[in-house]
């Protein structure tokens, strides 16, 4: 059967049917898997979907009904390999709501990549070898829906479902190149990928546009706004823009209206947020504005350290381009910042041997 053939879709919400569909899966030499998440519609991300397909059939998968405990154990197994396209994410994601590693990695994203190929993303990369149009609509859909609708289905199934077909077309030319164990080695990197958690910064609002130019009262009532949308956010579920934008926080630090309907008309405040939260939000005002709010302090540069970067980024770009492939498949940014802040010995042992003496001269 051609991997092009439209085969059957089904939708797991059980775990009785996911256990038995998982105990298939692990006997597959390789599955094409791709998750869909809530990020752009909630504070706390979950993994909303699992699309996963084989030459037989495209799963998708419930996380928001079954466990995904039996899919876990065979995104593990080094058996079986895992077909994704750009991986990092959902490599990320596994590991931060699932904590399930990733193994056995074919990206065909990095594959584009190392292979020179002028399109990467995978609307293009379908569109060129199969001739199938993905609908773009989608890209910003809330997948924390349900039901989904029948274009989200068949959208959602079509994310893996011509995968497996296309790392053979890459595997042929990777296999006929020169950079196979270049992208071998970018995979295994790409499922080594660490999350990290970003605390809540309170300073973070001095990066908005428009907070330099605002006076001090105008910048403790933006400081004060930033705190209260963040608590906000974390409380409905949402992410902070959708609970308030940055245009209407700039707006109102500016004109720090002293009325609902003030606050109201001001450019960019959403009607329902001034109208649920306009009193505590006046009230914000008032008591912010009359408080001291000196600028953020910026740490001290390590000049030492940015001049070790750079000059790690420069012999990056010129192995690469030596090479004739893209930087991050020389060296990740992990990577690269690891032996800024650690040296040569803080590589992996296949980047060592092989980039470790061009490394350390270029840092001399």
């Amino acid at each position: 059967m051609l991997y092009t053939e439209r085969v059957e879709a089904i939708w797991v919400d059980t775990d009785d049917a996911l256990l038995t569909w998982c105990e298939r899966l692990a006997d597959q030499p390789r599955i094409a898997v791709d998750t869909e998440a809530n990020s752009m519609f909630a504070y706390h991300e979950q993994i909303c979907l699992v699309q996963v397909s084989t030459p037989e059939v495209d799963l998708l998968v419930d996380p928001l009904a079954v466990d995904l405990a039996p899919l876990g154990r065979v995104l593990e197994d080094a058996s079986v390999q895992k077909v994704m396209h750009g991986a990092d994410y959902d490599v990320l994601i596994f590991k931060r709501r699932q904590n399930v590693g990733i193994s056995n990695l074919f990206d065909t994203m990095l594959a584009a990549r190392v292979l020179g190929w002028p399109k990467c993303g995978l609307a293009s990369l379908l569109d060129e070898h199969f001739g199938f149009k993905a609908n773009k609509a989608f890209q910003r859909y809330d997948w924390g829906q349900r039901p989904l609708s029948d274009a989200a289905f068949d959208y959602a199934r079509f994310d893996t479902h011509y995968l497996l077909a296309l790392c053979d077309i890459q595997s042929e030319a990777l296999d006929a190149g020169p950079h196979r164990e270049l992208f071998d080695r970018a995979c295994v990197r790409q499922t080594a990928v660490v999350p990290r958690e970003r605390p809540f910064d309170p300073d973070g609002y001095w990066k908005m546009k428009g907070a330099r130019d605002l006076d001090e009262p105008g910048r403790a009532v933006l400081k004060a706004l930033y705190a209260w949308r963040e608590k906000k956010a974390a409380a409905l579920d949402r992410p902070p823009f959708r609970v308030l934008p940055e245009l209407a926080m700039i707006s109102v630090a500016r004109s720090r209206p002293g009325s609902r309907g003030g606050l109201a008309v001001l450019k960019g405040m959403p009607k329902p947020v001034a109208r649920r939260d306009g009193p505590e939000l006046l009230a914000l005002i008032a008591d912010a504005a009359a408080t001291p709010c000196p600028q953020p302090k910026r740490p001290p540069v390590d000049k030492a350290r940015v001049e070790r970067i750079d000059k790690l980024k420069a012999w990056r770009k010129a192995e690469a381009s030596r090479l004739g492939v893209d930087p991050e498949i020389v060296l990740d940014r992990a990577s690269l910042m690891a032996v800024a802040d650690g040296g040569i010995e803080a590589l992996p042992t296949w980047e060592r041997d092989r980039y470790g003496d061009a490394l350390a001269a270029s840092l001399a």
